[in-house]
């Protein structure tokens, strides 16, 4: 048969497609089922370069691509059908590509089963330069595609009911419009460096939508939904995530651990643990979105920023571990319990301009030392005993801070020599600050007025209250403490004595 097709080169050059001029032989179309009866046999048949074209029909049969054929093409027509289970007998895996730089499209694969010396994959390539484009596949009990060939782009692709929606183990790999449903384990998962992953749709899979171990993976306007796991898992530096979509996950929505992430405009909801985490060095992670999640995010590290982000019906927000952890500009609304806290070693953290409203107990603790707290703005946070901001470490700066309609005090420090300057705390149902213990704390140009309990009280050691101003508050000023100094304050209610009175 080989001999015909090369004689069908010569006599007949009419019914195939020339190759580039100067190579030994013409790169020859081959018809199935008008010059083979079977696809394997086109196959058979073919040499570098050529193209096989299957019509419409369904080809009960496994394909094998040696590595002899570099180049080949398999096309099929609409309605094109290949059925791994030829006489209803299980026989592996549908397509093995084992040649480099070759392209399958335009094919329906189906009902690829594994057999013992071959899983059922419905498509499965070690040669380099894969393509496969235009691709149905559909229940399949091993991966929809498996890929161990460098450099391999799948292009508008969809798969059903089988494992692995995608599986790779190799570097360079993009995926492009590739659409899964219903695996039985991840849409797309794999290891490897260089991957790309646009615009895909990963829907209902039993395990993690996305998950890739390796560098340098590129994710961008994908859409998950429905995980019975994380969304999306990333394990590997320089991971980039712009403007992915996720709607229910139960666990997290986005695992990042390693360095140097990128996450951008990324909208999440209904997400049963955090929205976003990530567990390594100088993230940037800006303009986030969460809407009903056990968490909005989880940072662990140093160097890290998370700015603009917003969460809206979370039950914690923020929780930062780390040094030089940079926080700011985020929105949350309607957190259950804690809004923003950072913890874990001293070290230049900062937190600066965030809007946290509606939060069940503290909207920022901080048990961190040096870290600044600035330009916040906090409304209806805290509950009876616990406070809007929360401070429990030392060297902290606390500044131009605004609080209001905090359940509990607005400002409360229990930590040695922090700066409480040019706050506003206002209308709140306890102090407006409370330093509650520690040694060496100054308050300075802060204004407390209108709260249910004391403007400014002080209960720690050597605390220097100057230039603050307090004004219709129960009692303006009250020291069970020691003063380091105490002076151009101004208390208007009541005729309030200074020295400050003794509360109780």
């Amino acid at each position: 048969m080989k001999s015909l097709v090369n004689r069908l080169r010569i006599a007949v050059p009419c019914l195939f497609i020339a190759a580039v001029a100067g190579s030994a032989a013409s790169a020859a179309t081959i018809n199935v089922p008008a010059n083979f009866p079977t696809i394997q046999a086109a196959i058979d048949a073919a040499l570098p370069g050529d193209t096989i074209v299957v019509a419409k029909g369904v080809y009960e049969e496994v394909l094998n691509v040696p590595n002899t054929l570099t180049g080949l093409t398999l096309r099929g027509k609409k309605g094109a059908i290949l059925d791994a289970r030829p006489n209803g007998v299980d026989s592996g895996a549908a397509i093995v590509v084992v040649a480099n730089t070759v392209t399958v499209r335009d094919l329906t694969i189906r009902h690829a089963a594994d057999i013992v010396s071959n899983d059922g994959d419905g498509i499965r390539v070690t040669g380099t330069g894969f393509i496969g484009r235009n691709l149905t596949i559909q229940h399949c009990e091993g991966n929809g595609v498996t890929i161990a060939g460098t450099g391999a782009l799948l292009d508008n692709v969809t798969i059903s009911a089988t494992d692995d929606g995608v599986n790779f183990s190799v570097s360079t790999v993009t995926l492009r419009r590739v659409r899964t449903n219903g695996t039985q384990s991840a849409g797309i998962a794999g290891s490897g460096s260089t991957i790309v992953v646009d615009r895909c749709t990963i829907r209902d899979p039993n395990d993690n939508g996305i998950d890739i171990v390796g560098s340098t993976a590129t994710l961008t306007k994908n859409t998950v939904t429905n995980c019975d796991a994380t969304a999306i898992a990333i394990t590997g530096s320089g991971a980039t995530l712009t403007q992915n979509t996720i709607t229910g996950a139960q666990s997290d929505g986005i695992v990042i651990i390693g360095n140097t992430a990128a996450l951008t405009k990324n909208k999440l909801r209904s997400i049963g643990s955090a929205a976003i985490v990530i567990a390594g060095n100088t993230a940037n992670v800006t303009k986030n979105t969460a809407d009903d999640a056990e968490q909005l995010m989880s940072i662990t590290g140093t160097g890290n920023s998370a700015i603009g982000n917003v969460g809206r019906r979370v039950v914690d927000g923020l929780n930062i571990v780390g040094t030089t952890n940079n926080v700011g500009d985020n929105v949350l609304r309607d957190v259950t319990h804690r809004g923003i806290e950072i913890s874990g070693a001293s070290g230049g953290s900062s937190l600066i301009a965030n809007d946290v409203r509606n939060c069940g107990v503290e909207g920022i603790l901080c048990s961190s030392d040096t870290v600044t707290i600035a330009g916040n703005s906090l409304r209806n946070c805290g509950n009876y005993g616990d406070p809007a901001i929360l401070v429990t470490a030392s060297s902290t700066d606390v500044t131009g801070n605004t609080v209001r309609n905090a359940r509990s005090d607005a400002i409360r420090v229990n930590g040695a020599s922090n700066s409480i300057a040019a706050n506003v705390c206002q209308n709140n149902l306890e102090d407006g600050i409370d330093v509650e213990g520690g040694a060496n704390n100054t308050l300075s140009n802060n204004n407390c007025s209108s709260n249910s309990a004391e403007g400014i009280e002080n209960n720690g050691s050597n605390t220097t209250i100057q230039n603050c101003t307090a004004s219709k508050n129960r009692i303006d000023i009250a020291n069970d403490g020691t003063l380091g100094a105490f002076n151009f304050n101004v208390f208007t209610t009541g005729g309030q004595a200074t020295p400050p009175e003794v509360d109780g």
